[in-house]
């Protein structure tokens, strides 16, 4: 059977409904979703004062102090974590942080040290349906009982092998 003119025009309506639904269905899908960019993780390396080598250490604990990202007063490592990096949260909700190292010294005594951190938080639109997305920047040592501290990236960035903070023990 040959189709004529009529059978087609019968037809086009719901082709062209498929069609434009097809088309739809694409684009929505190109949009992309909210991420979650949110970079609020402060990365400290230690070293030995003696030699500048990296230092690997184990600490008792290391708490955070009065920060809103973990339950008051949280240990967010253990002694069971030996690490030369150690990973902390910073609070989007504050300008300040502080964190407490305990440590087990060879002669079984604890030594505490504690460090306080300030920065800046500066807020930016990602998308317009997505929220703010709180930027961590000029970040600086208010107060350390380590030997020495320095701050050698001052913004926090998702770079993985990005250091903010060195501290020499």
């Amino acid at each position: 059977m040959q189709k004529t003119f009529s059978t087609l025009h019968f037809y086009s309506p719901f082709f062209c409904l498929f069609l434009l639904s097809i088309l739809m269905l694409l684009a929505s899908s190109c949009e992309p979703e909210c991420e979650d960019t949110r970079i609020n993780l402060l990365k400290i390396q230690f070293y030995k004062s003696s030699t500048l080598l990296r230092d690997t250490l184990a600490f008792a604990q290391i708490t955070g102090i009065d920060n809103p990202l973990t339950v008051s007063d949280s240990i967010l490592y253990t002694q069971q974590d030996v690490l030369s990096i150690f990973t902390l949260p910073i609070s989007p909700t504050k300008e300040q942080v502080r964190f407490r190292f305990e440590k087990l010294e060879s002669n079984g005594s604890t030594s505490i040290k504690n460090i306080t951190f300030a920065y800046q938080l500066k807020w930016q639109v990602i998308k317009p349906n997505c929220g703010l997305n709180a930027l961590i920047t000029n970040l600086r040592v208010l107060e350390s009982d380590f030997d020495s501290t320095s701050v050698i990236q001052n913004e926090l960035t998702n770079n993985p092998d990005e250091i903010n903070v060195q501290i020499f023990n």
